[in-house]
């Protein structure tokens, strides 16, 4: 467990710093071809659609299975005053901290299970850890990260802890 968290510690920044890199390279490159921002903010934006549509149909999807009511709620891009593009958002009330963290964690849940969902059945890649549905049998996994879904609850929480917004 130790071990896991000094792992989780140090590639979650590494995740960060290297997915701040790639968006800036993509649109510097998308700049470069089309020569105008405004075009290569909508290519961009196009090409990140179907993770922004699964993002934040998770949270707004989790609001309304805990009863919190939804505000605004959007999935056009926005370049804002402050040089970044907001590709999306849910707009939730004011709620206590535990409804906070579970609309707030809701993505990574969702998209891990599509993840997994597109590896087995797209890519063929085996399964870990996973009820197989070919076999129906539980294969153990090798000692990884994120090995079983209390792990990724409990991993997930601790991620998300510092990005309630109240």
């Amino acid at each position: 467990m130790a071990t896991d968290l000094v792992w989780l510690g140090l590639l979650v920044p590494s995740f960060v710093l290297v997915q701040r890199r790639v968006h800036w390279e993509a649109q510097s490159l998308l700049y470069n071809l089309t020569k105008r921002m405004d075009i290569a903010l909508v290519i961009f934006s196009l090409f990140l659609l179907p993770g922004v549509v699964v993002h934040e149909l998770s949270h707004f999807c989790m609001a309304k299975i805990l009863g919190v009511s939804i505000g605004r709620f959007s999935l056009i891009p926005k370049a804002l005053p402050n040089g970044k593009l907001r590709l999306g958002y849910v707009e939730t009330e004011k709620v206590d901290f535990l409804r906070d963290s579970l609309i707030g964690f809701a993505p990574l849940f969702v998209g891990s299970i599509i993840i997994g969902i597109i590896g087995v059945n797209k890519l063929q890649l085996p399964y870990y850890g996973m009820l197989s549905p070919k076999t129906r049998s539980y294969k153990l996994s090798p000692p990884i990260l994120f090995s079983s879904i209390k792990r990724i609850f409990g991993y997930g929480f601790i991620l998300f802890l510092p990005s309630a917004r109240r």
